[in-house]
């Protein structure tokens, strides 16, 4: 596989447990992050590789490229036979953030 020829992390990037596997230069949307544009980021590392080496530990480093909206989702409720229906939008709000640095510790 290519993919695991250069530094790979998985990293948690939000408190709510999203998980993302990263390289360096990668471009990840992830839930909106309270920082600035151009704010630098840390994330936690759950697990990464290094060529042949494994590690459970280390440091990746983004920044904060843009914040957006995703696309519309839209929520139908219907009930039988009540002529009941609604309909509700709703838009994550996101955080554009570039990868810059995979740094990995300790081996396993």
């Amino acid at each position: 596989m290519n993919i695991l020829l250069s530094m790979t992390a998985v990293v948690r990037l939000h408190k709510n447990g999203s998980q993302y596997l990263v390289n360096v230069g990668d471009v990840v949307m992830c839930h909106r992050l309270h920082k600035n544009v151009g704010d630098e980021v840390n994330f936690e590392v759950l697990g990464g590789m290094n060529e042949s080496e494994m590690s459970t530990s280390g440091k990746v480093v983004g920044r904060v490229l843009e914040h957006g909206k995703g696309k519309k989702v839209l929520v139908f409720k219907k009930l039988r036979r009540h002529n009941h229906r609604k309909c509700n939008g709703y838009r994550a709000c996101l955080t554009k953030v570039v990868i810059e640095k995979v740094e990995l510790k300790g081996n396993t």
